[in-house]
């Protein structure tokens, strides 16, 4: 899907709003997996994306309507964006032939100015990868701990990597440690992800009693922006939402390509109804002409008849005049001659055989 300018929803908002490009301080990390590709409904391959708004909907702070967010996300050129409860988090996809490149760090500054635009107010955005997402929860070393909880486990996701002089300003006693032996079921603890850019919580007591929050590790790691996502489950919930946009995004392909298959065909039925169309018209010029040939035939064979009975009055009418004419002539005529010694005349042998063979012919003529 190619879009040579990307529309604003803007235009119910103030021109002061609509006007606002700059770019957010938020970013996604580059150095996130290769997002996953599903084909989009043009049939390019579009790469799939978690974004995480912090901040938004929290006390009445920030407004966001899920539905308006989806649609910001198709105004900008993105496909089948999918929303979760109130939470500001949108999974969506990434057409190839998008102008914003497919980092997550640049996804996140065009998302969040879009949102700062369309809404009036700056929130952090984090862009994740469909395919860092899942490792991320695969990676938590809380999971399958005896006493757990999968609701007391929570995700802090970071722009940036943790730096060695980040971790130690955290409580380090709360700190899980590789063989998981100092597991406390009854206080906060967390655990560092290898990537360094997500730390595992782990709040027996409900998150919102949690030193371990947000503004805790922005605090140690320099202000370090960061996005807390729900518990395992929830996650799991929006990879599920994931893969069902990457079906749908299938899904749509297959309708094009359907589409396609039926245009195709209705263009091939269209172009042999013409030919037939064409044919029929030629058929119907043939059957003219032959008509007109067979009429050609029927009057000749009718002036043939014609003719050949005029042939056959005109001879009879010479027969009749030979009978009743010439030869009562040739009786008077012949003693005169003998009389004066001149020879008899005669018809000519060839008149003779012309006239027994009824064929057309000049009179007889007398011969000397």
């Amino acid at each position: 899907m190619k879009r040579k300018t990307i529309p604003s929803r803007a235009s119910g908002r103030t021109a002061a709003k609509r006007g606002k490009q700059s770019a957010s301080p938020s970013a996604a990390p580059d150095e996130s997996p290769a997002p996953a590709q599903a084909s989009d409904s043009d049939g390019t391959a579009a790469d799939a994306f978690v974004a995480l708004l912090r901040g938004v909907n929290v006390a009445g702070a920030k407004p966001v309507r899920m539905p308006a967010l989806a649609a910001l996300f198709r105004d900008e050129g993105f496909t089948s964006p999918a929303t979760y409860i109130q939470s500001g988090n949108v999974v969506f996809a990434r057409p190839a032939a998008h102008p914003v490149p497919a980092a997550p760090r640049s996804l996140a500054s065009h998302i969040a100015a879009a949102v700062e635009r369309d809404f009036g107010f700056t929130v952090p955005v984090l862009v994740l990868a469909r395919d860092h997402l899942r490792a991320a929860v695969a990676e938590n070393p809380f999971l399958g701990i005896a006493g757990v909880a999968e609701k007391q486990l929570h995700v802090t996701f970071l722009a940036d990597p943790l730096d060695s002089r980040t971790v130690p300003k955290l409580d380090a006693s709360a700190q899980l440690d590789a063989e998981k032996s100092n597991i406390d079921l009854e206080r906060d603890m967390y655990c560092v992800a290898e990537s360094r850019q997500a730390v595992f919580i782990f709040t027996p007591n409900g998150y919102g009693r949690t030193k371990l929050n947000n503004n805790a590790i922005e605090r140690a790691s320099g202000a370090i922006l960061s996005m807390k996502n729900e518990a395992p489950t929830a996650a799991d919930e929006k990879l599920a939402i994931a893969d069902r946009t990457a079906a749908l995004v299938d899904c749509k392909k297959r309708i094009v390509d359907l589409a396609a298959e039926k245009s195709r065909a209705e263009a091939l039925a269209l172009e042999l109804a013409n030919e037939r169309a064409l044919l029929t018209k030629e058929a119907a010029a043939l059957r003219l002409t032959l008509a007109a040939v067979d009429a050609d035939v029927h009057a000749a064979s009718a002036a043939h008849d014609a003719l050949t009975a005029r042939c056959a009055l005109i001879e009879k009418g010479i027969a009749n005049a030979i009978a009743t004419e010439y030869d009562p002539l040739v009786s008077l005529v012949n003693p005169l001659r003998e009389k004066h010694s001149m020879p008899p005349i005669s018809l000519l042998q060839d008149d003779i055989e012309m006239a027994n063979s009824r064929k057309v012919g000049s009179l007889p003529f007398i011969k000397n």
